[in-house]
C-alpha cells in the first residue's frame, strides 16, 4: 500500500509537535522542581533564623548581664558667693563610659535649678523606679553643694536658683529621704551624696560645715530599712578633687 507525501508531511509534523511539547514538558517540570527546592531552602532558612532568634531571647532573659539604674541629679555652675561644685562635669562623663555596659544612666532633662525642680525629677524618677526589676537596686547620685543650718542643725542641699543664706529656698534632706522612702520594700535602693565640697564659706557666714553629721543623725532616724546612704566624706572632712585624675576621689 502506497502512502502519500501528504500524510508522510502530516506524521512529520505530528512528531515535530510532539518532540516539542515534550522538551517543554519536561523543561516545565525541571524549573518546577528547582523553584520548589527554592521554597524549601526559603522556609529552611527562616525556620533557622526564627530558632536563632528565639535562642537569642532566651540568653537575654536568663544570662545577660543586668545593668544598675543610676540617677544622677546635679546642678548648673553655681554663681558667686558659692564656689563651684568642682569636677561634677567630668564625674558624669566618667560615668557615661559606663553607661549601656554595667550601668543605665538617667540625667533626666537636664541639671536641676530650683528646689521644687529637684522634688518633681526625685519623685519622676521613683515612679520609674517603680516599674523597673526589683532585684536590681535602684542608686541615685546627688552631686551639689550641702550645708548644715546652725539653728535648726538640719541638712540642706542648695539648688542654683536659690539664695546662698535663705534655708527655706534649700532643699531639705529629710523630704528627699521621704520621698525615698516610697521606693517599694523590695527594692533595694542606694542614695550617694557627693555634697561636701564646701567646708567654710565666709561670704554665706558658713564657719563650720556640719552636713555630715546632721545627715548622718537623719539618716539613723528616719531612712527606711531598703535605703543605704553614702556619704563623700565624714565629719570635719571637705571631699577632696582631682585635676591630675580629672575628677572626685
Amino acid at each position: 500500500m502506497s502512502v502519500s507525501s501528504s500524510d508522510s508531511k502530516g506524521r512529520g509534523r505530528g512528531q515535530d509537535l510532539y518532540r516539542w511539547r515534550g522538551r517543554k514538558s519536561l523543561r516545565n517540570r525541571f524549573n518546577g522542581g528547582i523553584y520548589q527546592y527554592r521554597v524549601k531552602l526559603i522556609w529552611a532558612a527562616l525556620l533557622a533564623l526564627a530558632l536563632m532568634l528565639f535562642a537569642w531571647l532566651i540568653w537575654l532573659l536568663l544570662f545577660a548581664p543586668q545593668r544598675t539604674p543610676l540617677v544622677i541629679l546635679t546642678v548648673e555652675p553655681y554663681s558667686w558667693p558659692l564656689p563651684p561644685n568642682a569636677m561634677a562635669a567630668e564625674d558624669v562623663e566618667k560615668f557615661q563610659f559606663l553607661d549601656g555596659e554595667s550601668i543605665t544612666m538617667r540625667t533626666g532633662e537636664g541639671p536641676i535649678l530650683s528646689r521644687q525642680g529637684f522634688l518633681d525629677r526625685l519623685e519622676r524618677e521613683i515612679r520609674v523606679g517603680a516599674r523597673e526589676n526589683a532585684n536590681l537596686p535602684l542608686v541615685f547620685w546627688i552631686s551639689m553643694h550641702g550645708v548644715a543650718d546652725a539653728k535648726t542643725n538640719k541638712a540642706y542641699l542648695i539648688p542654683t536658683q536659690s539664695s546662698p543664706t535663705d534655708s527655706a529656698e534649700w532643699i531639705d534632706l529629710e523630704d528627699v529621704i521621704s520621698r525615698l522612702a516610697k521606693v517599694p520594700p523590695d527594692r533595694k535602693a542606694l542614695l550617694i551624696l557627693d555634697c561636701h565640697r564646701m567646708q567654710v564659706n565666709w561670704n554665706i557666714g558658713l564657719v563650720a560645715n556640719s552636713f555630715s553629721e546632721c545627715a548622718s543623725e537623719l539618716i539613723r532616724s528616719s531612712a527606711p530599712a531598703n535605703l543605704a546612704v553614702l556619704l563623700a566624706a565624714g565629719p570635719n572632712e571637705q571631699a577632696a578633687v582631682s585635676p591630675d585624675l580629672q575628677g572626685s576621689v
